[in-house]
């Protein structure tokens, strides 16, 4: 039977030869050496600095071109066929303020150029006869068309071979009035039919392109002044343009 020797070494091996837990060294030798039991040097635990997060570019404001001309073009496009809706409808006003009216079944005086065309207008069927200022009775032609200005129906049409005053005579059944003035030819009508519907046309189509455009320009300067208000708060809170990321 043997006996461990009272003075000497500890043993580094365990029991049934495993390794002996080794003691913890002492605070004071932690310390001194600059280790901690957390691993970091001088007793302190290593710190990390927080990830820096790229301030998102706010970009730059965008041009107002693109909508501007489509709001132009919208204007233009409209203001064309305004005009032209409106020509027909100058014509015919002008034509109804210049009729001379008299009662039929009685003779009336007008002045008439020569070479122009003029139109007798009554709200009744009536029988008409001109004469020119040497006494000479003019051909009075029934239209093949239909037109009505001021609520008279066109009844006949003449053309002066003088200038100067005609009696003009219209004989009807029922009383009623005669108005004589330019006349409004078959051509005339269509003319007038064909810029109207190209009026309406034109409406249609800058009307859309009016709204879209001052839409789409009202859309871009608003987003074009979120864009400068975050440039600026960029650039106050020490951010410079130059340093914002690559978007």
């Amino acid at each position: 039977m043997s006996y461990p020797p009272a003075y000497g070494p500890p043993s580094t091996s365990g029991p049934y030869g495993s390794p002996a837990p080794q003691p913890a060294a002492p605070a004071g030798y932690q310390w001194a050496h600059g280790q901690s039991a957390q691993g970091g040097p001088g007793g302190y635990a290593p710190q990390h600095p927080y990830a820096q997060v790229p301030t998102p570019s706010p970009g730059a404001p965008q041009g107002l071109k693109a909508p501007i001309i489509l709001l132009v073009s919208g204007v233009v496009v409209g203001l064309l066929g305004v005009l032209a809706f409106t020509i027909p409808v100058i014509y015919l006003y002008d034509t109804a303020s210049s009729m001379s009216a008299f009662p039929t079944n009685r003779s009336a005086t007008a002045q008439l150029e020569a070479g122009t065309e003029y139109g007798l207008y009554s709200e009744t069927s009536a029988t008409c006869t001109v004469v020119d200022p040497d006494g000479t009775e003019l051909p009075v032609a029934a239209p093949t068309w239909s037109v009505t200005v001021d609520r008279l129906n066109l009844l006949a049409y003449f053309t002066p071979e003088v200038t100067g005053p005609h009696t003009i005579s219209c004989s009807s059944s029922s009383s009623s009035v005669v108005a004589v003035s330019t006349l409004i030819d078959e051509s005339t009508v269509l003319r007038m039919s064909v810029v109207m519907m190209v009026g309406i046309a034109l409406l249609i189509i800058g009307t859309p392109l009016f709204l879209a455009g001052g839409i789409w320009l009202i859309v871009r300067v608003s987003n074009n002044r979120k864009v400068v208000r975050q440039r600026v708060a960029a650039q106050y809170s020490g951010v410079g343009p130059d340093q914002w990321p690559a978007a």
